[in-house]
């Protein structure tokens, strides 16, 4: 073998006793567990808003799915209120989510 590998595996080894050292140094208490990073877990109260928050937005797309309503098609497209409905109660809907994150922005 040549110098420069007998160089390069003693650096190595080196590298890994030292490496070795330094896990037998950490304190298991030192170890910072996924859950206890803040912002891996959000308060309750967050999460409850954002589960709100995203519960409304499945009901957004849920009514846009809906094309029309069955006993509207007994009567004249001019009689037709389903779409006007549709249209308030999406935008109720993005009205709570406003509120929503109003609620989230109070300090």
């Amino acid at each position: 073998m040549n110098d420069e590998i007998l160089k390069k595996l003693g650096y190595n080894n080196i590298a890994l006793e030292m490496m070795l050292k330094r896990e037998a140094q950490i304190d298991f208490r030192d170890i910072i567990m996924e859950s206890e990073i803040p912002s891996r877990n959000p308060d309750p109260f967050k999460r409850q808003l954002d589960e709100i928050e995203s519960k409304l937005k499945e009901v957004i797309k849920l009514i846009e799915v809906i094309e029309s309503h069955p006993n509207e098609e007994k009567y004249d497209k001019d009689s037709h209120v389903f779409p006007m409905h549709k249209k308030h109660a999406i935008e109720y809907i993005n009205d709570c989510l406003t509120e929503i994150e109003n609620i989230r922005n109070i300090e």
